[in-house]
């Protein structure tokens, strides 16, 4: 894993609020600030960089589960 950068709270928040994908330097610090191991890097970055390379300048769908009806 990539060395943790320190980044402010307010960072995390904007990264977290915004809906553009956040930098991968932000990414990274952001699993190592909350524990995350290498398979969760692994995950994250997969996911990432896939998004990195099907943006194209439009911003990524989103996909929310929704629980099923009772």
């Amino acid at each position: 894993m990539v060395a943790c950068t320190l980044y402010s709270a307010a960072a995390f928040c904007e990264a977290l609020r915004s809906d553009k994908l956040p930098k991968y330097t932000v990414l990274n610090a952001f699993i190592v600030v909350c524990g995350g191991a290498e398979a969760d890097f692994q995950r994250w970055v997969t996911a990432w960089r896939r998004l990195d390379e099907d943006e194209g300048g439009r911003p990524p769908v989103v996909l929310v589960p929704i629980p099923p009806l009772r």
